[in-house]
Parts: C-alpha cells; structure tokens; sequence
C-alpha cells in the first residue's frame, strides 16, 4: 500500500487520518471543502498533505486506495468517482443513501476488481465481537434486541435511521448470516426520523428488534441475543458481554484495542492479501436494502419485505 487519500476532515476523518498513520501508511493525503479542517489535520500529522479535491486525490499515482467520510448523500458519487480510477475503497456507513446505488456500488467494484469495504464500526468493537464469537454457545437462536441512542442534534442531511441502525442491522445480519426477509416500524419525527422502532424477521422464524434514538440524554450501545441455551448480553460502551444461563453469569473475553483501528487494518489486509474484507460491500447493500425497506414500512404503515 503506497498511498490512502481520505475525503473529509469533519466528524470521522481526523480519526481516519489519525489511524492511517499509526498504521504506518507511507502516503496520507486528504481533501475537504473546508481549508481549514485540512490545516487543523495537516498541523496534527505533519507528513499529511492537502489536496483540493478529490480530483486532486485521484490524480496522484502514489493514492491506491480512498476512504470516504463525509454525508451520505455523497457516498454514491464520491465511491463512484474513485472505483472508476481504479481506486480501493472504505466507506463510512451507510454505503449509500438509497437502494439502487448500493447495488450500483457492488457491481461496479465487481467490474473493477477492487476492494470496497464499509465501515460499520460495531462489528469491530471487542465486545460485538465476543458475542458474536460465542453466539453458538446460545443453542438455537430464538430473539435479539438492540438499543442504539444518544443525544445528536437533528441533521437535515440524514436521519435517526441512516445515521444509528446501520452498526446493528451489520451485526444482526452477520449473527444471522443474511440480513432480515421483513421489516416493520414506527417513528417519531421532527423535520426528520428521530428515533423509530424497527421489528424484524427472517424466514426461520426468529425475530429482533431495533430501537434508534437522537432524543435521550444518555447514549445507550445494547445488545441481547436470547436463544435455548441462555442470553448473551452486550454493553458496548461499557466494554462488556456476559454468557447468562439458569442464573449463572460468565463474563466472555473482549480483548482491546480501538474499533476504527480494526476497521483501518482489516481494510489495509483485504486490498494487500486480496481477500474479501469483513464489513464489505455484499454487507453495505444488505444494510442498506433493509433501511430503505424500513422507510417504506413507515410510509405505508404495513410490515415490508426486505426483498
């Protein structure tokens, strides 16, 4: 890996940067709109440039691959763009805003040969990763409940849904090994989708629920999966999972380590080895496919199918 351009310097990027870097990337480049975001990074990490845009990124022989953080109303053209030169790309979630540029997405890294990988974070965090190791200790998976929510003002560029569920529906169609067959939900709203319920099923039977919220003062990262065997419960702000059976609790390993970094380095191996990378684009378009059922369900008040 010669060189990673990344495209934003706002909420995410410095952190992306940041992790390129100490993952011992030779050649760190990144563009935003705002030049003095791009001061405030390259003053942090001073072997950094600036490129204008992404143009300016894709024009420089030595960028191999391109992570993408910025709103994801420009997930699309932006992966677009840097598929099309021949470019590996990392998302952030979600991998687009609507359906059919997912899967416009999925053929075009096909087509191109390159790796496109999204980062849905939670299914890198220690203890996700536990639970998701030891889920077959449950038995028969019978339910699961997640709760993502915390105080964000609302955006007009996104909502409740697009901006929280992804993590959890990544990790419930990975538990699951394919994402939801339906979808119901209900809402609250303000301009947009603020916090909403989502009930989900597959076609074994086995259902789960999803509760995203911007409105609590408290943010909540909760996971319970229920099967014959016992619960496994997950806190992942608390760094937490626990294997519950006839009232014995065991705590499981989460080992440590920062969640972006894993990100960072499972993307860095997949284009270096050329392997699938564990939060690809198969995953992104699943995720993606369930919220736009989701919002369907929401609109026509009715249980959906994912499809």
């Amino acid at each position: 890996m010669r060189g990673v351009g990344v495209v934003g310097c706002g909420g995410f990027g410095p952190h992306l940067v940041r992790n390129l870097v100490e993952a011992g990337v030779p050649h760190v480049a990144i563009c935003d709109p705002h030049p003095d975001r791009v001061a405030r990074v390259v003053t942090r990490h001073p072997g950094v440039s600036g490129r204008p845009d992404l143009a300016a990124l894709l024009a420089d022989p030595d960028i191999d691959a391109v992570v993408i953080a910025t709103p994801p109303s420009t997930h699309f053209a932006l992966a677009t763009a840097a598929l099309e030169a021949g470019r590996h790309v990392l998302v952030e979630k979600p991998m687009a805003d609507r359906r059919a540029h997912a899967e416009a997405l999925v053929r075009l890294a096909r087509a191109t040969g390159c790796v496109l990988a999204v980062d849905h974070t939670a299914l890198f965090e220690a203890p996700t990763r536990a639970a998701l190791d030891h889920a077959h200790t449950l038995g028969a998976l019978s339910s699961a409940r997640a709760v993502r929510a915390g105080p964000v003002p609302v955006r007009s560029d996104t909502d409740a849904l697009w901006d929280l569920a992804p993590h959890d529906l990544a990790v419930l169609t990975v538990l699951r090994g394919a994402p939801p067959a339906w979808v119901a939900a209900e809402a609250h709203r303000d301009a947009v989708v603020v916090e909403a319920d989502l009930q989900l099923g597959w076609d074994d039977g086995v259902e789960a629920t999803l509760h995203v919220s911007w409105r609590p003062p408290e943010r909540r990262r909760t996971t319970v999966l229920h099967g014959a065997n016992g619960s496994i419960e997950v806190d992942a702000l608390g760094g937490t999972a626990r294997h519950t059976r006839d009232g014995a609790v065991r705590a499981l390993p989460t080992g440590a380590g920062e969640p972006l970094r894993a990100v960072i380095d499972d993307f860095l191996a997949a284009v270096r080895d050329g392997r699938p990378p564990r939060s690809g684009a198969a995953l992104g378009l699943d995720v993606v496919a369930v919220i736009d059922a989701a919002h369907r369900a929401l609109e026509q008040r009715a249980r959906v199918e994912v499809g």
